[in-house]
């Protein structure tokens, strides 16, 4: 149900920019989203249409492009994907999800995946 808020202050973020630029309606919004947020293009656009109801974003497209998860080694520097839902960590094993592939290190951090962001919108 959090798509529900997120897509509300969407919807306010639009319509302000809209109003900026003298735009009278916006027909395409296109959000950068990353894979940890747990946020579904379906669900944006559902509450988006239902929301957006008599406003100048009314029947405006959603479109989402999704940052995938990964992380960087603090030791060598190397990004990896970053498995959202990691399978148990194998010692000395082809995927160690704890371990950097390249060094073996474990000083990790997150470096995509959590993104959100609305890239632009197109109107007229």
């Amino acid at each position: 149900m959090h798509e529900l808020q997120v897509t509300q202050s969407i919807l306010d973020t639009v319509l302000a920019a809209a109003r900026e630029s003298g735009l009278r309606s916006v027909c395409t919004i296109r959000l950068v989203i990353g894979e940890l947020r747990e946020l579904r293009q379906e669900w944006i656009q559902h509450y988006f249409d239902y929301l957006s109801a008599g406003s100048a974003a009314e029947g405006a497209r959603i479109l989402v492009r999704t940052v995938p998860a990964a992380f960087g080694c603090e030791d060598c520097g190397c990004e990896f994907p970053a498995p959202i839902y990691p399978a148990p960590a194998v010692p000395g094993g082809a995927w160690d999800t704890t371990r950097c592939p390249e060094c073996r290190g474990t000083s990790l951090s997150l470096v995509r995946g959590r993104e959100f962001l609305i890239q632009d919108m197109e109107g007229q």
